[in-house]
């Protein structure tokens, strides 16, 4: 069936981007594309608070990594003071959108290994980035 598809996919794509933090510093998480994706413009200094779902752009992307480091994932990086005065520098960068993956790259030293991250990370963009 295709919600059964659908599962497999994701769980699919979720070891693979376990495999892939496994053998690199640059992730992805596997995300549903959209056919309107490339005509969304959004601005990344949008506000923090998580708003309604995005669409699937770079643009977007971009926005709720931002969210992600400075507010709802915060503790799991060094981009606040709080975080960073406790000898926390990771960091994480989109490094591309391609169809339904996205390339990020971890790097720094993080509280919390890095599979544990790119889980958080994933999740969080999924919350967000739906489709």
């Amino acid at each position: 069936s295709p919600k059964t598809m659908a599962s497999s996919h994701r769980v699919t794509l979720a070891l693979l981007a376990l495999l892939a933090l496994a053998l690199c510093r640059t992730c992805f998480v596997g995300l549903s594309p959209s056919p309107s994706a490339r005509g969304v413009a959004s601005s990344v200094a949008r506000a923090a608070a998580p708003g309604p779902p995005l669409t699937l752009t770079e643009e977007n992307v971009e926005v709720v990594l931002q969210e992600a480091r400075y507010h709802h994932l915060q503790n799991c990086f060094g981009y606040v003071e709080e975080s960073s005065g406790a000898g926390i520098t990771g960091k994480v960068d989109l490094v591309e959108v391609e169809g339904p993956m996205v390339f990020i790259h971890l790097h720094g030293a993080f509280w919390h290994n890095r599979a544990d991250v790119l889980r958080r990370v994933k999740k969080y963009l999924m919350q967000r980035i739906p489709e």
